[in-house]
């Protein structure tokens, strides 16, 4: 099989670890599922293609704080790499310039540093929103409530209010 060895560093040549890496071999003769990998504490990760053959695919790397790199690789006939033996990958640390940071980051308000902006889901989204306005959603459901009491039955409605309010009818 191919397999694609990978070497990340930061911008300073120091070794990434925890770097995500996203592979994908190009359509052809052979083509296999995406791969995922992460680096170790040497910033080195190796990861199959999942063809004996020649192949060529691309890859991406992603690290929270650092910018996002990809590229391509090629890989012969008998698994190894056609350029330079291991894809090298140089990962430089996103720096805030005291502007906005780049689309995708938000700044850290301990740091200053620009780092990746979480994705929540609709769901957090969604609950956060009720848990912030909880009272105000309490009251306007006790509105719709008393609206559609009257509306739909008029006169059991007076009566009761009649009766609450100490009005005989």
């Amino acid at each position: 099989m191919g397999n694609v060895p990978y070497m990340v560093t930061d911008g300073n040549g120091n070794p990434l670890p925890g770097v995500h890496i996203h592979q994908a071999t190009d359509p052809g003769f052979c083509t296999s599922a995406p791969v995922d990998g992460y680096t170790d504490a040497q910033g080195k990760v190796t990861l199959s293609n999942g063809c004996p053959f020649q192949a060529t695919g691309t890859w991406q790397a992603s690290l929270p704080g650092y910018e996002t790199q990809s590229g391509t690789w090629s890989v012969g006939a008998l698994g190894g790499l056609t350029s330079a033996g291991t894809v090298q990958v140089a990962m430089p640390a996103v720096a805030s310039s005291g502007g906005p940071c780049p689309f995708g980051y938000v700044e850290d308000p301990e740091t200053g540093e620009c780092v990746q902006q979480t994705q929540p889901n609709a769901f957090a989204n969604i609950f956060g929103i009720v848990k912030a306005n909880w009272l105000l959603i309490t009251v306007l459901l006790v509105v719709v409530a008393l609206v559609v009491a009257m509306l739909w039955r008029p006169k059991a409605f007076s009566s009761a209010v009649g009766a609450v309010g100490g009005v005989a009818r």
